[in-house]
């Protein structure tokens, strides 16, 4: 089986074009910054509150997102995929772990797996207290401290979700370095939502089907 993917933006398309009768075939639920993995086993099927989707059928899953990271996941036979939605609250919350921990109630490991992180705030703009930067240096603790957080009080979520996948086996296969607060695109508009910068709760889809 093969297996397609998209990341949504501002500028252009919100929602990816392959997703296709998105709004009958999306799953409901409500993301609530917490590691959970549920279950899609039918278009248009009610999740409750989750912020990962994990589906063997053939209906588009995704998540969404404006600054948070979207995790787009696919068994390496093509067999299953999987769409994580993690803000710093996830990061810090070891959601490739938890993810992992999930595979283990199918039968599968996480060195089946392959991933592709998208769009989100980068470590330019991620900001953050000091007493939350001292939490996560201290929460991966294996990782350098000038890779974690490469500038004062900046934290690099990428850098953490690449670590923690290489550590569980899962293989990276592509991550954008896209910033959804800064980057823009050739006409000079920002090209993503960003809740850090508008103060909205306008986001862009990141979505993901076996084909």
């Amino acid at each position: 089986m093969s297996v397609i993917h998209g990341f949504g933006n501002r500028a252009s398309q919100v929602v990816p074009e392959f997703a296709g009768d998105f709004d009958s075939a999306r799953p409901q639920w409500k993301q609530v910054h917490q590691t959970a993995v549920v279950e899609v086993l039918s278009a248009g099927q009610s999740c409750g509150e989750t912020d990962g989707l994990y589906t063997e059928s053939l209906a588009p899953i995704h998540v969404v997102t404006a600054d948070c990271v979207p995790l787009l996941l696919e068994r390496r036979d093509g067999g299953a995929v999987a769409a994580l939605h993690a803000g710093w609250r996830g990061v810090f919350a070891h959601y490739p772990r938890v993810f992992a921990e999930f595979l283990k109630t199918k039968n599968d490991s996480p060195v089946n797996w392959r991933i592709r992180l998208g769009p989100s705030i980068q470590k330019c703009c991620f900001e953050v207290r000091e007493d939350l930067l001292a939490q996560f240096v201290n929460e991966f603790p294996r990782m350098p401290r000038d890779v974690l957080s490469p500038t004062h009080r900046h934290i690099d979520l990428h850098a953490v979700l690449r670590f923690e996948c290489a550590e569980l086996g899962i293989e990276l296969i592509e991550d954008s370095l896209d910033c959804t607060k800064c980057t823009r695109d050739g006409q000079g508009n920002f090209k993503y939502f960003s809740y850090r910068r508008e103060g909205t709760g306008v986001r862009q889809y990141s979505s993901i089907r076996r084909a």
